[in-house]
């Protein structure tokens, strides 16, 4: 009986302690969800796809467009069945250049 009381209580103690601890946790949760809608709603910044990237302000004030070039070379092989164990065929792709181009408007 002893040990069926003691098992009992340590189950207690043990389901106590960790309903405070999920409760810390989600106090922690709902701060942060705070702070995050607080810094989107300071952002004031529309980000959309038009000929590259692009980034407005809503005043109109700022714009930030960034555009480039992407220079690659992709190898495919399909080796007939009479060439496979003779060499190796190796598929694959490199980039050559990329060029950034950015261009802003402050007002």
């Amino acid at each position: 009986m002893r040990k069926l009381a003691l098992v009992l209580c340590v189950m207690a103690a043990a389901a106590i302690g960790s309903l405070s601890w999920a409760a810390e946790l989600d106090e922690r949760v709902s701060a942060l969800e705070k702070r995050m809608d607080e810094m989107q709603a300071g952002t004031n910044l529309r980000a959309y796809w038009q000929e590259g990237l692009r980034l407005d302000s809503a005043d109109g004030k700022f714009k930030l467009k960034i555009g480039g070039r992407l220079q690659s070379d992709w190898a495919w092989f399909s080796p007939g069945d009479d060439l496979e164990g003779e060499a190796s065929w190796n598929d694959g792709f490199e980039f050559r250049r990329a060029r950034l181009n950015p261009a802003r408007r402050c007002l």
